[in-house]
């Protein structure tokens, strides 16, 4: 729900806060399928089960995966993100939280930027940057509209800001602007901007 808009907050735009969340979550299935066995093959399959499986419960898958098991289970992971419950009083499960895969699928669906800021325990912290851009790619020799994972160490502020900038100021990011997010304390929350206050002199 971070990744709209946070003025959906009276009681009569609850329903509709919902209803699109629920859209975007069936959108990340559907941004999954679009070339999926070249975006997920066993080994990409197997290691987001696998650490999957680690974050949420703590431990880990007890067998290597087959090829067709790990199809299987990935497919069944991307289905319950897609059909989990949307109102805002819903219970989720921890596995079907967001993560780099949904954000990345994010990015591919909307076709817009995602920036986000990692800050697991708080901005207290020294925290980490990353950016979800959507890409025309080739992989294994295929080309295909995806999205690119770009991660940026605490000491490269700088560059992940630069490349907000330059999203913003992007002709097309009028009507599809970056999305800002942080991650803190095991959730997403949308970033606002406000004006720097104007120095005054005496």
């Amino acid at each position: 729900m971070s990744l709209l808009d946070m003025r959906f907050d009276t009681p009569q735009h609850i329903e509709v806060l919902e209803q699109m969340t629920q859209l975007l979550k069936e959108g990340i299935g559907e941004a999954s399928r679009h070339g999926y066995d070249v975006e997920f093959p066993h080994d990409i399959r197997q290691t987001i089960l696998a650490v999957n499986r680690l974050e949420a419960d703590g431990q880990e898958l007890a067998t290597s995966l087959s090829e067709t098991e790990s199809g299987i289970l990935f497919q069944e992971y991307i289905q319950d993100i897609s059909q989990s419950a949307s109102a805002i009083s819903a219970f989720v499960p921890l596995e079907l939280w967001g993560t780099e895969l949904t954000l990345r699928m994010m990015a591919k669906l909307l076709q817009q930027p995602i920036f986000l800021i990692i800050a697991p325990y708080g901005l207290q912290s020294v925290p980490t940057y990353q950016v979800y851009e959507p890409e025309r790619t080739t992989k294994a020799g295929h080309e295909l509209d995806s999205a690119e994972e770009y991660y940026f160490a605490s000491s490269k502020l700088d560059e992940w800001l630069s490349r907000l900038q330059r999203a913003c100021r992007d002709t097309s990011s009028t009507d599809n602007p970056p999305v800002v997010l942080i991650y803190s304390e095991l959730h997403y929350s949308r970033v606002e901007f406000a004006p720097a206050p104007v120095s005054r002199t005496t």
